[in-house]
């Protein structure tokens, strides 16, 4: 029962027996920076030299070593039937991000732990250190770490169920879309699973703080992505760190989805500018205390992962919390030494 990938398994057998399927694409952001014992030994990783001196988006000359590791790691992902749709670097110093082509569900959850693990082999062997914490930069500074979630769904003659014309989404597509808001809130704490998590929510980095959807609205939990194509429009559901785990999130987006499916969830109205001028938007829970109250209070999280592992999940969090409380009462904070040293 506390198996986190048997979730995922059961979601996608009840899509089979539906005569459906689903492709999902995942994109990761992560850091790299030079390994330097001495700094990591001490904790000190704030101290670590980016690899990569700029920050700009897409500028690929930023470290002269990047594309070499790049091409290596795409190769040895393709040796394991891992096909990279692309990679690039991010937003933000030593940030850089990968997305891997779309595959079934349980598939992409398979090649994103195999990913995660051979980028960290890798990195060590170039003298290199990958994270994949939300955000290792200053807030409010440059983008955070997060995985964005592709998700398209089709019959079983592969036709996309999420497209309807070119300018809306299908009225499954809107159910769907129903679900995955309607269970956003009782979810959050697999989106957003530690302390540091809380420190990506910023609208202006693309991390989105309310619950809502949005046509090629970046800044939107849910952005619909059209295309020439009708069988490539899909949801791209925005509100995961790169800190999370694969199998969970999935498993609840896409029971979430379905949900809203088959019950006929009608969504909210799409926002198509600043959700902040929408004042009847529900906020996304802003701390992890508030996402533990939600996530032990649903009774689809616990349908969905079974009560025992809901449980245990629920508890290493509030263990998470407790750690950096115990943390707190026995530190005096730099913010306590700027503050009050001499200032009273």
């Amino acid at each position: 029962p506390l198996d986190v990938r048997q979730p995922l398994e059961k979601v996608e057998q009840r899509l089979r027996e539906s005569k459906l399927s689903m492709k999902v694409g995942l994109e990761f952001e992560f850091g790299l920076f030079y390994y330097d014992s001495e700094l990591i030994n001490a904790c000190e990783y704030s101290k670590l030299k980016p690899f990569g001196e700029s920050k700009l988006h897409g500028l690929t000359y930023r470290d002269t070593l990047y594309l070499d590791f790049m091409e290596e790691l795409r190769s040895r992902l393709t040796a394991l039937g891992i096909n990279v749709y692309s990679m690039e670097p991010e937003a933000g110093i030593a940030m850089y991000e990968i997305a891997l082509e779309p595959e079934s569900p349980l598939k992409a959850a398979d090649n994103a732990a195999l990913f995660r693990h051979h980028l960290k082999q890798l990195s060590r062997e170039h003298g290199l250190i990958v994270t994949f914490m939300a955000r290792y930069q200053p807030v409010g500074q440059d983008s955070a770490n997060g995985t964005h979630v592709h998700i398209s769904l089709y019959d079983e003659n592969n036709n996309n169920l999420f497209k309807h014309d070119e300018d809306e989404v299908s009225e499954i597509g809107s159910w769907f879309a129903g679900g995955l808001l309607a269970h956003m809130k009782a979810s959050h704490l697999v989106f957003r699973p530690t302390i540091n998590s809380y420190r990506r929510l910023n609208k202006a980095t693309g991390c989105p703080e309310e619950v809502c959807w949005g046509n090629e609205n970046r800044v939107a939990a849910i952005r619909v992505i059209q295309s020439p194509s009708s069988q490539n429009i899909r949801f791209e559901h925005r509100c995961s760190g790169a800190d999370t785990n694969p199998y969970l999130i999935l498993a609840l987006i896409i029971a979430a989805g379905m949900d809203g499916v088959k019950n006929k969830s009608i969504p909210p109205e799409m926002v198509n500018g600043n959700p902040d001028d929408v004042k009847e938007l529900e906020k996304l829970p802003r701390t992890l205390d508030a996402s533990i109250e939600l996530f032990k209070a649903s009774d689809f999280v616990k349908q969905v992962l079974g009560k025992e592992l809901a449980e245990q999940y629920w508890l290493s969090r509030e263990n998470e919390l407790a750690a950096f409380k115990a943390w707190i009462e026995q530190e005096v904070t730099d913010f306590e030494f700027k503050r009050y040293f001499d200032g009273v």
